[in-house]
This record gives structure tokens, C-alpha cells and sequence, in this order.
């Protein structure tokens, strides 16, 4: 799917790009991950209206990896596309800024055992390399992204999976490029004018 962007895309590549402030300490739970060191650096990356909608959907997905540690292992059996489904509640919004909400939902999967640990981080890399190809998407057809588009690609993840959710984000790309205006046409070439003047005209007319 990688293909919907071209290669000087910024959006193209899965690793994260460098955070302001971000001294380049390597002493985070994530950070020798790739997997997870990437998901989490783009996720950061983005607004924190999105950061919000991520955990307003992963963070009941980590508290049922917690309660239920003695299931992990039917949990894991349904597989990443649809484990997701059983999020039923709206989360409501918390009382503290997004960006802590944001770290609040990487402390508590911090808490987590390895393999609940390692099955969250491939929830959070699968929807990010969605909302990073729609970014890259919106990035190359000069359109501002929007949260409510960002909403329905993980809405679509959590119903019906991963495959599904890459096939709604090329049809989004397809609507895109509808509404894109057509290049101008190159104007037509006229015929020659027609010859004036005395060239041509037959002698008697010039008497």
C-alpha cells in the first residue's frame, strides 16, 4: 500500500521523524523496538486531536489486556483484525490535556506483560501506518487532513480489519483525486488566414 505515495513523499517512510526535544535518550520501554519506537514516534507526531481518537480507542483495548490476563490467549486466537471489535463504548474525553492522555495510554501499556505488550503495539503500528499513508495521501494531493476521515479509517479497522481499512483508504485516495481539477487543455492550433492585400488576385482585378 505504500505504493499510493511517491517515494519523496515524507509520509512514505514508516520511520518516525525526529521530535522537537527529543534528546535522543534511549531509555523508553519502546525504544529499542522498532516496531513500537516508530508507531509511538509518529503517533506523537501527529495532532493531538488524533492523538485523542487513538486512545479513545486503544486504551479500553489495554484495560481489557489487563483484566483479562488469563484469556490472552483467546484474545490472541481472533487475531489482530478483529480484537478490536470488542470495543463497545465511546471513551469519554478526559479532564487533562491530549498530549497527557497520549502518555498516559503509553504508561499503561508499559505496565503490561511482553506478548500483551507486543499485541497492542501491533494494534497501535497496523492503524498508524493507516494514518500515515493518509497523511502522505493529503500531503500529495495538497489537502489538509481531517480528523473525521482519520476517525472512519480506524472505525473501519475495528469492525472489519486491516486489509479493509488500506481498501478505504484508496478509495478515499480515489475521491481525492475526483475533485482535483483537470490540467488545462493546450489551446487549439488556428488555421492561417486567409491571404489580403493584392497577392493572388488576377491580373485584370489590378487594372
Amino acid at each position: 500500500m505504500a505504493s499510493l505515495l511517491s517515494t519523496d513523499n515524507p509520509f512514505a517512510s514508516e520511520t518516525a521523524p525526529p521530535l522537537p526535544g527529543d534528546t535522543g535518550a534511549r531509555n523508553r520501554w519502546y525504544d529499542n523496538t522498532p516496531m513500537a519506537f516508530n508507531a509511538i514516534g509518529w503517533m506523537l507526531s501527529f495532532s493531538p486531536s488524533i492523538q485523542h481518537t487513538l486512545c479513545g480507542y486503544l486504551v479500553p483495548i489495554i484495560e481489557l489486556y489487563k483484566k483479562q490476563r488469563q484469556e490472552t490467549e483467546w484474545l490472541k486466537s481472533m487475531g489482530s483484525e478483529k480484537v478490536l471489535s470488542l470495543y463497545q463504548a465511546q471513551q469519554k474525553r478526559r479532564d487533562c490535556d491530549q498530549r497527557q492522555e497520549t502518555f498516559k495510554m503509553l504508561s499503561k501499556i508499559k505496565t503490561l506483560g511482553d506478548s500483551d505488550r507486543d499485541a497492542v503495539v501491533h494494534h497501535l503500528h497496523l492503524i498508524i501506518s493507516g494514518i500515515r499513508l493518509y497523511h502522505g495521501v493529503c500531503f500529495e494531493m495538497s489537502m489538509t487532513p481531517r480528523t473525521a476521515d482519520i476517525r472512519s479509517l480506524i472505525e473501519t479497522y475495528r469492525q472489519e480489519g486491516h486489509a479493509s481499512m488500506m481498501s478505504a483508504l484508496g478509495e478515499l485516495k480515489g475521491k481525492f483525486e475526483s475533485r482535483q481539477p483537470s490540467p488545462p487543455s493546450s489551446p487549439e492550433k488556428s488555421s492561417p488566414a486567409a491571404p489580403t492585400g493584392t497577392i493572388g488576385m488576377r491580373s485584370r482585378d489590378r487594372s
